[in-house]
């Protein structure tokens, strides 16, 4: 378990970690009578019943000690902003029981069921470099020898280079679905005392407000100065911040290169940057709006007009939008 559940200091921390227990004693019966533990996780994201912070805890402890499903970690090697591509190849692929864990630097992990539609729509893209682990198992168990190869494809899949049979793993029904029936072992905590028999969880019928945190795809912003300047840069970080402050909660995202910039500054180095070259941008939030406006901008600031955005009182946010 994830050093946040195990950090016991007082009575408090135990009762939260006997509470997380019962969760994953509850969430274990739901897979073994045969749902996706992504669609799982979502309907608890959704009513806001579990935290980020345990989903980690709960992938382990479930699909690799308990169940043990196969996985395969890996970064992406390229932006891929056409999931439905994805969805399409592996939808039907209903031998296996499949979970896809994406790691994104703002969204933190989300679970991915490669069948529903609606998990992807979250995602919108994959970014290159970021983590992705891929966990399969054969719903009958002489086939459990193939779960390495699902495993392959599905990365080759995720990466954009898959050229296999897209039906090669659709041949049982969803009626022909063997779903194990065996009892839920009793877990125990890190104490060795047996958790109590867990409440039901609450009903996803009755959610909360929908967590729509998400990340918009890249948008490229093409160099037309002579360099990418100090003064460039000083227009950007003006543009930026003055679409941050406008829209509470969204987070504005810079790549160059295929890599991420953490820090704007990090685009001025005399020469690195030259007319031409592009530098992308995208926004996570909730509510995303005033993309095209913001891009109108930040292509102003890339240009010989970028004084236009330098000129501000110290400590004034610029009124762009």
């Amino acid at each position: 378990m994830s050093n946040e559940v195990l950090n016991i200091k007082t009575v408090d921390d135990y009762n939260t970690l006997e509470k997380h227990l019962a969760v994953i004693s509850e969430i274990q019966a739901k897979v073994l009578n045969g749902r996706n533990l992504a669609d799982i996780i979502w309907d608890l994201e959704t009513s806001h019943s579990i935290s980020k912070k345990q989903i980690p805890s709960i992938v382990h402890t479930l699909l690799i000690e308990k169940m043990r499903y196969s996985c395969l970690s890996f970064n992406l090697s390229t932006t891929l902003s056409d999931w439905k591509k994805i969805h399409q190849t592996v939808k039907d692929w209903n031998q296996f029981t499949t979970i896809i864990a994406y790691y994104h630097p703002q969204l933190d992990i989300s679970l991915i069921n490669p069948s529903n539609e609606e998990h992807w729509a979250r995602i919108e893209s994959l970014a290159s470099y970021e983590l992705m682990v891929i966990y399969t198992k054969a719903l009958d168990s002489v086939m459990r020898s193939d779960e390495q190869k699902i495993l392959s494809d599905l990365k080759a899949v995720c990466s954009g280079v898959y050229d296999g049979d897209s039906a090669k793993y659709q041949s049982m029904t969803i009626e022909e679905k063997k779903v194990e029936t065996e009892t839920v072992p009793e877990l125990e905590n890190n104490m060795g005392i047996a958790t109590p028999d867990p409440e039901s969880l609450p009903a996803s019928q009755t959610p909360q407000e929908q967590n729509k945190r998400r990340v918009t795809p890249k948008y490229a912003v093409q160099v037309t100065n002579e360099l990418f300047h100090n003064g460039n840069v000083e227009a950007w970080r003006n543009i930026i911040e003055s679409y941050e402050k406008t829209n509470p909660g969204s987070t504005t995202l810079l790549f160059h290169n295929g890599q991420r910039i953490k820090h704007i500054s990090a685009l001025f180095k005399w020469g690195k940057v030259k007319t031409g070259d592009s530098i992308f941008f995208s926004i996570v939030g909730e509510e995303i709006k005033d993309v095209a406006k913001l891009k109108k901008y930040l292509s102003h600031g890339a240009s010989h007009d970028y004084k236009h955005f330098i000129k501000k009182d110290v400590n004034v946010v610029l009124n762009l939008f």
